[in-house]
């Protein structure tokens, strides 16, 4: 969104508050809107501003898929992560994968990490890069579903198996995860939790603004789980 957009939107629309999604470090809409005293809460995390959050803890998430693939005997572990990195999720996963290679005392190859921009094409893309080194990875922690389906199609396009390959993993759980051939090993994120909370938290302070905060209910962190399919293989 631009600039003005948040504020014109409330606005326009004549809305009591907002839930925002997928924000990021150089949104400068957030502080306006919270100047402008209009309730809102936030999926995902805002460092530096007290705003009501619902998230879930993406380091916690992220280290436990990178454990799986050290588990599995991996220690070419690839990322992609699934946006740039001003987006607070894409930054904490990523750094969740640097501490748990140092961790473990695998080497960090830069070339084994990519950006992408959530979508299967920059996936895809990304996974390309990765199969054109001359030692690639034989696992690969995509940061999100969709940019994992990418990885998938860019590894089947080489001519490579998954997981007799490259063992992948993505992030989010979504509903085609478990059906593709072979099932992803994905982050489970309660995407409906997430929204169920958020949606509480926004009514709550539209009736009654700051009780959350007078409750130590301004920030709601949400538990995952690691849904271990078929795309992962100890080697």
């Amino acid at each position: 969104m631009t600039r003005m957009s948040y504020l014109d939107l409330i606005h326009s629309s004549k809305l009591d508050g907002l839930i925002l999604m997928n924000t990021h470090t150089d949104d400068p809409g957030i502080k306006e809107v919270e100047d402008a005293k209009v309730p809102f809460v936030v999926i995902g995390s805002i460092e530096g501003l007290s705003v009501l959050q619902v998230d879930i803890d993406n380091v916690a998430a992220a280290k436990e898929m990178i454990e799986y693939f050290v588990s599995l005997g991996h220690r070419k572990i690839g990322m992609i992560a699934h946006a740039p990195l001003e987006f607070y999720a894409a930054a904490d996963r990523l750094e969740a994968y640097l501490q748990i290679l140092n961790k473990n005392n695998i080497r960090i190859n830069p070339e084994y990490i990519e950006v992408a921009d959530f979508s299967e094409e920059s996936g895809y893309r990304a996974m390309q890069k990765l199969l054109s080194l001359e030692v690639s990875p034989t696992a690969l922690f995509a940061c999100n579903d969709m940019v994992a389906y990418g990885a998938m199609q860019a590894i089947v396009d080489k001519g490579l198996s998954i997981p007799g390959d490259i063992s992948l993993a993505g992030f989010d759980d979504d509903f085609l995860s478990k059906y593709l051939n072979p099932a992803l090993t994905t982050v489970a994120q309660p995407s409906e939790g997430l929204g169920q909370a958020a949606a509480r938290l926004i009514i709550q302070e539209i009736i009654a603004p700051g009780e959350s905060r007078s409750r130590g209910k301004d920030c709601i962190i949400l538990l995952i789980m690691v849904a271990k399919r078929e795309s992962c293989r100890r080697i």
